[in-house]
């Protein structure tokens, strides 16, 4: 086991960054009340009815593929379009049925699952779904030559099987403790439209779900419209339109005035603006977004030892990213199975504390072998909040006597140098709900050599081995055993180097009434919108 050694706390008073005390002033240098609004922020009229939700999102989807990617972007759109076999269910936190018609029938042994398929469900297209459509999706995702994204997730399976038009069985190598929950994960595609990586389902979507797709206006926005024939009952709202609005300031905007209904990813600081004028603001404490860094792992890079991670570990001043950037709602963050997840461990999830702690740092950086010498290559998706958590983490690393150059990228040509692995360190997020739902074998996705999303090529047979173990390990004591021990090691080797775990902001409408952001960070609870 290893020691923890947790590093002094060092508080300091809360600091608002540039860019939000820019949005702050020229927001509250108008009149903030709307004609609408009474004393202290409450509506004095009643609630708008909504036909056409506007959702302000930061940036558009680099692809629509449901196989091939599952960042926020383009999940948040084609969750609205695809089922999936399962879907979460956020009260209890279980999985239950959705193209499936019951919970499946597990064989004795833990390596058969029997799953019903629903006989009233249409494609968009006017096919109806049959089994063959889940046999068509699961043969594509586990094709090494698509590369999918889901291809991790169902790596148990060893055969996939029709028995008849309504039944699937899906036969496994080994026991899996979460099997359900991968299937909760894997959007359901048809088999009559058929599937290239990246092709022809990058810019239209043919699904299931509450809504269909409509139109794409790369870099404004995405138009989805309702499922008049939805198997689950058609949807309250008429339309969903995704716009792309970068700028913060835009985006409390519209939503004071009414121009727009959700704005998801809304910087922490400006919540009170949002209220102020009448509208709503939340923080899903729930919806945790892990905050990291990727180091390159390719031999010769100085990010490849070990000891220069480490260095990096300790030296980014975690408080810092956590009051300047996300205005308070975020934790430090050490270990990749994040906070609020099953059988995370505490103290481990706190082992570099607040960081900022350059004597730490330094000491591994005398340990490495390829400490560096020149500036580091430093990628960062050119997000607000992680451009600002840069700067932060330029300093950070320069007091620990490692340079850095700062790259700021959109995420669509941030993509491409992640995976030719043209960069030293790169900065972005992850949701942990996206890929984790309500399990807690997400690190196998990014740390495990043969999973597809393990970006950074990070290698480490003693890991693989330890992943296995905790996925295969019953509920319980067991499994708490095996991931504490996963927990351990990945502070050993930081295949990715964590650093918060942010809470999920969004602002909404007023008129919204009985609306609530969900934990899932693909906006969940909006196909509820206007229904009881």
């Amino acid at each position: 086991m290893i020691q923890v050694r947790l590093a002094a706390s060092r508080r300091r008073p809360r600091r608002r960054s540039g860019r939000d005390a820019a949005i702050l002033a020229a927001l509250t240098a108008g009149s903030i009340a709307l004609a609408a609004c009474g004393s202290g922020g409450e509506t004095t009229e009643a609630a708008e009815e909504i036909t056409t939700l506007r959702i302000d999102v930061l940036s558009e989807p680099s692809t629509l593929d449901p196989l091939s990617l599952n960042d926020t972007p383009a999940q948040r759109v084609y969750r609205m379009v695809y089922d999936s076999l399962f879907d979460w269910n956020e009260q209890t936190t279980e999985v239950e049925p959705q193209l499936a018609d019951a919970l499946p029938e597990v064989s004795a042994d833990g390596l058969t699952y029997t799953v019903p398929l629903r006989d009233d469900v249409t494609w968009h297209s006017g096919e109806t779904f049959t089994a063959d459509d889940v046999l068509f999706t699961f043969e594509q995702v586990r094709d090494t030559d698509n590369s999918s994204v889901w291809a991790s997730a169902v790596s148990a399976v060893a055969d996939v099987a029709k028995t008849d038009d309504q039944t699937v069985t899906f036969t496994l190598n080994n026991p899996y403790t979460y099997f359900p929950e991968k299937l909760a994960m894997v959007p359901i595609v048809s088999a009559a439209a058929g599937y290239q990586p990246n092709d022809n389902l990058s810019r239209d979507m043919v699904g299931t779900g509450p809504f269909s797709f409509e139109n794409w206006q790369a870099g404004e926005q995405i138009r989805l419209v309702r499922n008049e024939t939805y198997y689950g009952g058609a949807p309250a709202l008429e339309a969903i339109e995704f716009h792309v609005v970068p700028e913060d300031t835009t985006r409390v905007a519209n939503l004071r005035n009414g121009t727009s209904h959700i704005a998801p990813e809304l910087a922490p600081a400006l919540l009170d603006l949002v209220r102020d004028s009448g509208q709503q603001a939340e923080v899903a404490a729930g919806n945790v977004t892990r905050v990291y860094l990727y180091p390159n792992m390719q031999d010769g890079r100085p990010t490849a030892d070990a000891e220069v991670r480490q260095a990096i570990a300790w030296a980014v001043d975690r408080k810092a990213i956590i009051d300047t950037v996300y205005d308070g709602a975020a934790r430090s963050a050490s270990t990749y199975l994040s906070y609020g997840s099953r059988y995370h461990v505490e103290e481990l999830g706190d082992f570099y504390g607040d960081g900022g702690d350059t004597t730490q740092a330094q000491s591994h950086l005398d340990e490495a072998t390829t400490a560096p010498a020149e500036p580091l290559n430093f990628v960062v998706n050119n997000l607000p909040a992680l451009v600002d958590a840069a700067a932060i983490i330029q300093q950070s690393l320069a007091a620990a006597g490692i340079q850095v150059e700062i790259e700021p990228m959109d995420f669509g040509a941030m993509v491409p140098r992640l995976l030719d692995q043209e960069y030293d360190l790169l900065l972005t997020t992850a949701p942990v709900s996206v890929t984790a739902g309500f399990a807690p074998d997400y690190p196998a996705i990014g740390l495990h050599s043969e999973s597809v999303p393990n970006w950074n090529r990070f290698t480490d047979p003693q890991m693989d081995e330890l992943l296995t173990a905790a996925q295969r390990a019953p509920a319980g004591d067991e499994s708490a055993a095996a991931w504490r021990a996963v927990q351990e090691y990945d502070l050993v080797t930081l295949g990715q180097i964590q650093l918060v775990s942010a809470q999920y902001t969004e602002g909404f409408s007023k008129d919204l009434t009985g609306y609530t952001p969900s934990n899932l960070a693909w906006l969940h609870n909006v196909p509820t919108i206007g229904t009881d």
